[in-house]
């Protein structure tokens, strides 16, 4: 008898304890998809497909084909963000340009103090400043491939450390939350290691409804998209199963400081992102001797990784 009173206050006391835990997993992971995106994916898009249609450039993803004339306050004639120490480029040919993410572009700062223009007036020539923010080592490769009306003597490529996983990303909603569908393009290596760029996918009205919800149907070489090799899951029931599932690269960041794209230098690495990478750099210097141009690569080290080590 009571063996048979204890197995019901048992189980009663299991379910209690899971239910805890499903809410507590629930909280967790809809919390950190919401700041951060890239252990728990919840989708939240709401952008229109009109704008995303109007908005989207189909070569790099963002930076429409004509936010040069959009915002002329921003960007000169030439596309370049604005250099006050040389402000004509019709005039003032450039004899270096960037290309790179935001903290190429300089994000955060006025045009007098973005590090292009301070260098601009070390050399005494213009600096044209194509970096935009959010790009990956790909988009600003391919925005230089794509600007056959540079003709600085120098052109630099500027890598953020964090720019690896950036690389190996389709949609860029999975490294972090956006209320836009922020679709990219990507280069995956063939077996001999040569570059093949994946284009962004065409979507109709339909398709473009079902993506953020379907993402694996769209993004085939997306390697976060959430249940693939990246340890990403989605935000949803049952939450507990997702969060053991995506607790890997979780706790490594949050008990051991250790950021989920540190790994992804590792030759060998599932994404193969080092390797990758380094073939849009070499990618990039080929293009640029085959120009008559003399290529470099800016590391720009993480600080927050170096504080937290």
């Amino acid at each position: 008898m009571k063996s048979s009173v204890r197995w019901p206050g048992f189980t009663f006391m299991v379910l209690v304890i899971l239910a805890v835990a499903e809410l507590m997993a629930c909280l967790t992971t809809r919390y950190v998809a919401q700041k951060r995106g890239i252990y728990f994916y919840l989708p939240h898009i709401t952008e229109s497909y009109e704008s995303y249609q109007k908005r989207l450039n189909p070569l790099l993803g963002w930076l429409s084909p004509d936010s040069a004339t959009k915002r002329n306050d921003f960007y000169d004639s030439s596309g370049s963000r604005r250099t006050p120490a040389f402000p004509d480029p019709r005039s003032t040919p450039a004899c270096v340009s960037l290309y790179g993410d935001s903290f190429t572009e300089a994000v955060g700062v006025d045009h007098e103090h973005a590090w292009g223009n301070i260098l601009a007036k070390l050399l005494n020539c213009r600096v044209a400043n194509y970096g935009v923010a959010g790009y990956g080592t790909d988009q600003a490769f391919l925005r230089y491939q794509a600007n056959r009306e540079d003709r600085a003597q120098v052109v630099i490529l500027g890598f953020f450390a964090e720019n690896i996983q950036r690389n190996v990303n389709q949609l860029r909603n999975f490294l972090g939350p956006s209320p836009q569908f922020q679709t990219k393009p990507r280069f995956v290596l063939d077996p001999q290691g040569r570059l093949t760029l994946e284009p962004i996918p065409l979507f109709s009205k339909e398709e473009y409804a079902l993506a953020p919800q379907e993402p694996k149907r769209f993004f085939l070489h997306d390697f976060f998209v959430p249940g693939g090799p990246s340890g990403s899951h989605f935000s949803s029931f049952p939450y507990l199963w997702r969060f053991l599932g995506a607790s890997r690269p979780f706790f490594k960041k949050v008990v051991y400081g250790i950021h989920p794209y540190m790994e992804m230098y590792r030759s060998g690495h599932p994404s193969r992102a080092l390797e990758l990478t380094v073939a849009i750099m070499e990618a990039f210097s080929n293009t640029a001797r085959q120009r008559g141009q003399e290529p470099l690569v800016l590391v720009i080290p993480n600080i927050a990784m170096y504080s937290d080590t």
